[in-house]
């Protein structure tokens, strides 16, 4: 399965299915991130990256310039537990027809002879953000008015 999707020695793209596959194999608990990955993450742009100082995407963390798909996504899998995922960006510029940005679910799992691999993956292009706040546009800026996070606030100073 890792021989057929190899783009680089530490890289592969792999199928929904071949990774359901993998995953059905010895990867306890993964059905939630696999629930997360059917819904949210395009099928198509799926990758297994080997764990190596030299790997092509390298973590680039999270910030307000990311596309809010990703960061999206980074907060589902952080929801189900995940509180490694986060954005990565590619390093490696010679490793063509692969997106500057991915997710990764911060896990890693073990394959026999092969060695530990991050599960990378990207956002549907169609992908419906829902946050549980309200957001409007006003005078050129966009307004996020999260009532949970301020009343969280607001009971820490009493």
């Amino acid at each position: 399965m890792l021989e057929r999707g190899r783009i680089t020695d530490k890289l592969v793209k792999i199928s929904l299915e071949d990774l359901e596959r993998l995953f059905a194999v010895d990867q306890v608990g993964y059905e939630k991130v696999m629930k997360v990955i059917r819904e949210l993450c395009d099928p198509e742009e799926i990758y297994l990256q080997r764990h190596d100082s030299n790997s092509p995407y390298k973590n680039a963390g999270l910030s307000p310039f990311h596309p809010l798909g990703m960061l999206y996504l980074v907060r589902k899998f952080r929801d189900l537990g995940l509180e490694k995922a986060n954005v990565f960006k590619k390093m490696d510029y010679d490793v063509r027809d692969t997106p500057n940005l991915l997710v990764s679910t911060g896990e890693s799992f073990y394959q026999p002879k092969v060695g530990y691999w991050k599960l990378l993956v990207k956002p549907k292009k169609d992908l419906k953000i829902e946050y549980p706040c309200e957001a409007r546009w006003e005078d050129g800026n966009i307004v996020i008015i999260d009532e949970d996070g301020f009343e969280k606030v607001l009971a820490g100073t009493r």
